[in-house]
């Protein structure tokens, strides 16, 4: 996996060459600070600010709107953090820890979204292979009841909240939702992992 990971950071370099690697990538990370100003949030198409202030019907510079989008932002990183540091971790030396491991590098990959000023809905396609794992813990009748139940939600959050709120508007508060309830359905797929688990 590591010489992967590493091939897989050489290409770009044996594409462009050193230097245009540090151009490309001095280029991609003025773009990402451009995202997180005033400027380049005013430019956004869909944000979650803009979509907290259509479902309160308030200004997007008002203090209501901004401060309720860091408490989201804050939550956020609250339930990544949590999910890392709580959950037990994975034992490299067990091949069955596959799914636990899947379902790492799919919260790692929504990580990032919701700390960003723009929140459109192709943002949503992260949460792909999640729902593929989720939907695989659905239709396996060995996993408890409950957390099929939960993973079901959570797979199928998306479409539903799109019929909850159905307005453009608010398209990106249904995101943060959607990656909200995914990452709780993959906490309960963790947890019910481990306490499946024999006790040594």
């Amino acid at each position: 996996m590591l010489i992967c990971s590493l091939v897989i950071a050489l290409v770009p370099i044996l594409l462009v060459g050193t230097s245009g690697f540090l151009t490309l990538m001095n280029e991609w990370v003025g773009q990402v600070a451009f995202t997180m100003s005033e400027a380049g949030d005013a430019m956004a198409p869909m944000s979650l600010r803009r979509g907290l202030a259509a479902m309160l019907g308030a200004d997007v510079s008002s203090s209501i709107v901004y401060w309720l989008w860091r408490a989201l932002q804050a939550m956020w990183i609250l339930i990544v953090l949590s999910y890392f540091s709580f959950l037990p971790r994975i034992r490299h030396d067990d091949l069955e820890q596959d799914p636990k491991r899947l379902a790492d590098a799919c919260v790692l990959l929504m990580t990032p979204l919701p700390l960003s000023t723009w929140l459109v809905p192709y943002h949503a396609v992260v949460l792909l292979p999640a729902c593929v794992l989720l939907l695989s813990v659905v239709f396996n009748v060995a996993w408890p009841n409950p957390v099929r139940a939960i993973a079901l939600i959570g797979s199928a959050a998306y479409l539903i909240l799109q019929f909850v709120f159905a307005s453009w508007d608010v398209r990106s508060v249904v995101v943060y939702l959607s990656l909200a309830l995914t990452v709780s359905a993959l906490t309960a797929m963790q947890l019910a992992t481990h306490h499946s688990e024999p006790q040594a």
